[in-house]
């Protein structure tokens, strides 16, 4: 007898892949009966694993919970089957779409801001930023896609003093210091801006099992300064590393030292290790 099909079941006419997708849009909905829709607060909560996305500023940046990785690849793969659907440019606007990039190796969720001729200008649902793509690069997307909540979760980093306008190094600040690295956001509040909540968080990534502040990194680096009084309850543990100028001991000829990040050839941050 011939086994069943392990990617295709038959009696729905629908893949694995499918069926699982639809069945995190069940729980999510089932969760959001009898409430208000769901929140930023609600979705990224407590400490969470993430990866840095798109940077605006330290008071505006957008991150993706690794958690959330397995369900970017299966809207990935979904919205790439929809896309060879067909339909191309035939969007308006406030339609969330299907974008295929220039690459033709990635699709994002994007809405619709304004149409401009044969372009438009789109937001990325699921990275923050925005840009200004050609109309035929999108395709009008399923309703069980688009109604999946965002992954990108707009923060500002708590404990940071505002800036009227952020000059470019400060956002270039907060890349250099997560690359892509794996970093920690610590949800400590929220606050409305312009009717979008925005989670507060404390950023740290961890090495050499210490975890680094990002607020300490810019702060460091004439960046960014801090707050005159923390946020309540946003006072940095006393486990955090501080990034301080130490002189090296020259009465000892030798150091063992590891490299832990290279701004330049004449500028590095070195962890003493021992002595030879």
């Amino acid at each position: 007898q011939a086994s069943a099909d392990p990617v295709q079941d038959k009696t729905q006419g629908q893949s694995v892949l499918e069926q699982a997708l639809q069945e995190v849009i069940g729980r999510l909905c089932d969760k959001g009966e009898g409430s208000k829709q769901v929140t930023a607060r609600e979705v990224l909560a407590g400490v969470e694993d993430v990866v840095l996305l798109h940077v605006e500023s330290p008071e505006s940046f957008f991150v993706m919970r690794t958690r959330d990785w397995k369900m970017a690849d299966m809207m990935r793969m979904q919205m790439k089957r929809k896309w060879m659907e067909g339909g191309w440019g035939k969007v308006k606007v406030d339609d969330i779409a299907v974008l295929k990039d220039d690459d033709a190796t990635e699709y994002h969720r994007v809405k619709v801001i304004t149409i401009e001729s044969d372009l438009a200008w789109v937001t990325y649902i699921d990275q923050g930023n925005n840009s200004q793509v050609p109309l035929t690069s999108l395709v009008c997307m399923s309703e069980n896609l688009s109604t999946l909540p965002p992954m990108a979760h707009h923060c500002t980093l708590a404990g940071v003093s505002s800036e009227h306008e952020w000059n470019e190094e400060a956002a270039r600040g907060v890349r250099l210091f997560s690359g892509k690295d794996v970093c920690k956001a610590t949800v400590v509040g929220s606050r409305d801006c312009m009717g979008k909540n925005i989670m507060i968080v404390m950023f740290s990534k961890e090495e050499d099992q210490t975890d680094i502040s990002l607020l300490d990194f810019l702060v460091f680096r004439a960046l960014a300064s801090r707050e005159g009084q923390d946020l309540e309850g946003s006072s940095l543990p006393i486990s955090f590393r501080s990034f301080l100028y130490l002189p090296l001991d020259r009465t000892v000829q030798e150091h063992l030292v590891k490299v832990v990040h290279v701004d330049t050839p004449d500028q590095m941050y070195i962890n003493l290790v021992g002595e030879n």
